[in-house]
């Protein structure tokens, strides 16, 4: 991957290695969609619930001490 979207994903998974929930949020459209595991997850308020949950922004979660590459 190459360009804009590689930087934004750089961006993105460097939010999520912070814990930092604001910097994650900032990296998705203003109506952001998740598709995981035949779930749809849709808009800011959702997918915010959904990197909170996973422990995203300090909360506790299943990936709350997950750093990714």
């Amino acid at each position: 991957m190459n360009g804009p979207n590689e930087a934004v994903l750089d961006e993105h998974l460097a939010a999520e290695n912070a814990h930092d929930l604001d910097s994650i949020m900032a990296t998705y459209t203003t109506t952001p969609v998740i598709e995981l595991n035949g779930t749809r997850i849709e808009g800011l308020a959702a997918v915010r619930e959904f990197h909170r949950s996973f422990g995203f922004g300090g909360g506790e979660g299943s990936f709350c001490d997950v750093h990714v590459a």
